[in-house]
């Protein structure tokens, strides 16, 4: 069995970049993408890590500033590999901090 990973763009997070390199250059924000990735080959289709559940969620619920275009959505990532949400049989979490596990609810036939 052959197994493929595709990464899939779900959204930018803005971060200090000091958070992304420690103790370096405080105070200048970046954005940083939030990914996951497709795993195709297998029986079903695994999908690790969700992203963020919605920008407006991010703000509110963890005062963080993140960005989704359309092209940023599920539908639109998965629809380049010819797949729906429908599709995905397993989620991997990475680990589930918001901006890796927020939209698990949006895959009805998969098992987390």
């Amino acid at each position: 069995m052959s197994l493929s990973v595709h990464a899939l763009s779900l959204g930018e997070i803005e971060l200090d970049h000091s958070f992304v390199v420690w103790q370096t250059n405080i105070g200048q924000k970046i954005w940083s993408p939030t990914t996951a990735w497709l795993i195709l080959g297998g029986h079903k289709a695994i999908l690790v890590d969700t992203s963020f559940r919605s920008v407006e969620d991010a703000k509110q619920l963890q005062f963080l500033t993140c960005r989704r275009t359309e092209e940023q959505s599920f539908e639109a990532q998965l629809g380049k590999h010819g797949l729906t949400r429908s599709d995905i049989g397993l989620i991997i979490h990475t680990h589930v901090h918001m901006d890796h596990a927020g939209q698990d609810d949006l895959f009805p036939n998969a098992k987390i």
